[in-house]
């Protein structure tokens, strides 16, 4: 009894002993809609267009010649054969001709799951790299409270957030390279390493820019390039702000409640040599008073979409940085964070996220009681 029963185990523990209700939810939602957006990216403008019908005839076409032109070479002539097989099969009643075509997809679906596996196993190592690199929490640093939040839309990002501190600063960084998924994420990888040497060095923030753009310009290949916002906090409040081609930092100003963007002049690092990138690069200096707070962001926080395909958007950014401000900086960016996934709904991650916030402290003795709810 317990051999009849063994082929039917074997048979369970291949299919089904590890399903979960959440794969299923996974493969329908959101890998199948992965799928549609990544060959949909190159159907023709007029595909959606006429009937349901003929509109539904279109989109299968198109879907099937992204599919095609998405296979090498060689698997696209064994697709193509396994095709007419399956047709002429199903013509003439050829059951052989049947069963060489269906092995010969077996052997096309072989190919491809082998290749993505290889490849999720290095995204994997990639993934497992990047979250060492990335802060697990911002630094302290005395008179100031700090709290940061990353997201990645995909397995690894293009997104990096750094800290370097001295005992007279601390100095943050938050960058977004060009394009999206290993690539991306390698760039913004480099961009660390380089960062956290040259602000060791003890260089000033548009110096250390000036060499990254340097570095950068000789490693990325044309047409690449990355943002950066850079803000380095000192004794008594006193902040320098350098930007890159980034989206301009926010400050909240305690006393008036009103949030004001700082925005520095200066052009992507990669884009340009050093004469023009150092010509147009630009830092501005301001005082945060106790209260006060600076976010340091990409622009997946503001181009965050829902399903409608409406953007949260920079002044809806400014109207939840200056209500949440008076809490703590980590509380503060929490609420900031919970905001953008509600925005977002069950709407897939169209970019990364990095943030950072960080708060001048009331001093022990004057800290006001908004501050700590």
């Amino acid at each position: 009894m317990a051999q009849r029963t063994e082929p039917r185990r074997t048979l369970y523990d291949l299919y089904w002993s590890d399903v979960r209700n959440a794969d299923f939810r996974t493969l329908f939602k959101k890998e199948t809609r992965g799928a549609y957006e990544f060959y949909a990216a190159e159907f023709d403008a007029d595909v959606r267009g006429g009937g349901k019908l003929r509109r539904g005839w279109r989109v299968f076409w198109a879907l099937a010649r992204a599919f095609v032109r998405k296979l090498s070479p060689a698997r696209r002539l064994l697709f193509t054969a396994i095709v007419a097989a399956f047709a002429l099969a199903s013509s003439g009643d050829d059951w052989l001709l049947a069963w060489i075509a269906f092995v010969g997809l077996l052997a096309l679906l072989g190919l491809e799951t082998a290749e993505r596996v290889m490849a999720r196993d290095e995204l994997e190592a990639a993934r497992e790299i990047q979250t060492r690199n990335t802060p697990a929490s911002a630094p302290e640093f005395a008179g100031y409270e700090t709290a940061l939040f990353y997201e990645t839309a995909r397995e690894v990002g293009g997104d990096a957030i750094d800290f370097a501190r001295s005992p007279e600063s601390l100095t943050a960084l938050v960058a977004d390279a060009s394009g999206k998924g290993l690539g991306a994420a390698l760039y913004a990888a480099q961009a660390d390493v380089l960062f956290r040497h040259l602000f060791h060095d003890g260089a000033s923030p548009s110096s250390a820019l000036v060499s990254l753009n340097d570095a950068l310009r000789l490693a990325m290949k044309p047409g690449s390039f990355l943002t950066a916002a850079l803000a380095r906090f000192g004794e008594g409040g006193t902040v320098r702000v350098c930007r890159a081609g980034h989206p301009p930092p926010l400050v909240y100003r305690a006393a008036a409640n009103e949030v004001e963007a700082l925005k520095p002049k200066g052009i992507g690092l990669g884009l340009a040599d050093r004469p023009l990138f150092a010509s147009t690069l630009e830092t501005i200096e301001t005082t945060l008073e106790p209260g006060d707070a600076l976010l340091l962001y990409t622009d997946g926080a503001t181009e965050a979409m829902n399903r409608d395909r409406v953007e949260f958007g920079e002044e809806r950014l400014r109207k939840v940085f200056a209500k949440q401000a008076p809490k703590s900086a980590e509380r503060a960016l929490a609420a900031l964070a919970a905001t953008l996934d509600l925005h977002r709904g069950d709407a897939p991650m169209n970019d990364d996220r990095a943030i950072v916030l960080v708060k001048r402290a009331f001093p022990s003795d004057e800290r006001r009681e908004e501050s700590a709810a």
